[in-house]
């Protein structure tokens, strides 16, 4: 049979997109739209927020922000959200819960592009086109929404911004010129053509580096599509550039993608660069397998030292108890029973006041036939549901209560 290969990619490429958002579907968190008064764009603003599952059952928790930009495409934003509930759900990637929050825009050339400095832009664009609106933008986020944001809803102060095309130019912008805006940059297929290569100017001009000290940048661009050709040899350029500088206290990646199409370039690239952003944040198989055959520090000990290093290298609150109860459970699937126990001990130390991790120190210590100080974490997991009772939905209390009670009574039963 003959078959067009070029086709056949970009197939492959909306089937895999149909399968996470299939696979999710059940699970997805309700969207939000909020209006944000904006003094410097003239008018209200729309964005989309998604809250990540759970967020009304622990209410001393705090979560990182994801900054979508383009959610005035109802198909992209939800195709975001699918990706990001896909990975958090998976065993074996597995990411922790995030904030979204989706940026609309009005006028995309405007509000993403610094001022063009060359008249090149408007031999791209025309001599009518509106240029030149970032730093109103990057003014609007940070004194209009931000503050929104961090007022209605329990942040972390990390930022993760993620762009394609042009807003992925005007995310790389704000490394620049607003750093305290994102913690991490996810550009997929960005325009560093923009302008005679503005960017790529900034860049390699810059004399001070400091304010991209413990940033993340990931960058990813795809071939053959006319677009992405366009931009491709900019961005080859810029990864020269960030290879050239060694920028210290910056990570930084540059991945070429296979994939043929401006439109779908995010689709491969959004997946990836959350993938990236993850592997730097928590430890990989390997080197926990290395944590648990270390005869001079105990397993716990080294996790210790694993994510002091990364909260240090990132300016980032870590383990998250996301991650930490994950840890704990496969030690226990892996019938290090010890190991998962102490690393719950460790996790309640530092979140005292989490009702999951009294329900999972339950479960584990029950399995390891700790009967005695099974009912212990339950017990005082059911006297924080009731402290908390105030502060969740009714039928959030009303479940968790009955859950930690079916649990004592469990252990109770099994003397």
């Amino acid at each position: 049979m003959n078959i067009n290969l070029q086709k056949m990619k970009k197939l492959q490429v909306w089937f895999a997109s149909l399968f996470i958002l299939l696979a999710v579907q059940g699970r997805a968190q309700t969207t939000e739209i909020i209006d944000i008064p904006s003094k410097i764009f003239h008018g209200i603003r729309k964005v989309k927020i998604c809250l990540p599952q759970g967020y009304n059952d622990y209410p001393n928790r705090k979560y990182n922000v994801i900054y979508f930009f383009d959610a005035q495409s109802d198909e992209f934003f939800n195709y975001v959200k699918a990706t990001i509930d896909y990975l958090g759900a998976n065993a074996d990637i597995f990411i922790s819960p995030v904030i979204l929050v989706g940026i609309q825009t009005d006028d995309r050339r405007f509000e993403f592009l610094p001022k063009n400095q060359t008249d090149q832009p408007l031999k791209d664009y025309g001599t009518s086109v509106r240029l030149g609106g970032a730093d109103s933008l990057a003014l609007h986020l940070k004194k209009e929404v931000f503050p929104v944001i961090q007022q209605k809803f329990r942040c972390n102060s990390f930022n993760i911004a993620i762009g394609h095309s042009l807003s992925a130019s005007f995310i790389t912008y704000t490394m620049i010129k607003y750093p305290e805006l994102f913690n991490t940059t996810i550009a997929i297929s960005p325009n560093y053509y923009y302008d005679n290569e503005q960017l790529l100017h900034v860049f390699s001009n810059l004399t001070s580096y400091h304010t991209l000290n413990k940033k993340i940048l990931y960058i990813a661009y795809g071939k053959d599509d006319k677009t992405e050709e366009r931009f491709r040899k900019s961005t080859i350029k810029m990864d020269s550039i960030l290879s050239k500088k060694k920028i210290k206290g910056l990570i930084w990646q540059v991945q070429s993608l296979d994939n043929n199409s401006h439109s779908t370039t995010p689709l491969e690239g959004i997946f990836k660069g959350l993938m990236a952003f993850n592997r730097e944040l928590i430890p990989s198989e390997q080197q926990i397998e290395t944590f648990y055959n270390d005869r001079q520090i105990s397993f716990t000990d080294n996790l210790k030292k694993y994510y002091k290093s990364r909260a240090d290298s990132y300016n980032i609150q870590l383990p998250t108890i996301e991650d930490i109860n994950h840890i704990a459970y496969n030690c226990f699937y892996s019938q290090k029973n010890n190991d998962a126990i102490e690393v719950l001990k460790w996790a309640i130390s530092m979140y005292p006041d989490d009702t999951n991790l009294f329900d999972s120190m339950g479960e584990i210590e029950q399995g390891a036939g700790n009967v005695k100080e099974a009912l212990s974490f339950y017990t005082k997991g059911l006297e924080i549901v009731e402290q908390q009772k105030a502060n969740v939905p009714i039928d959030t209390y009303e479940r968790l209560k009955k859950g930690f009670e079916s649990r004592i009574k469990s252990v109770v039963n099994s003397k």
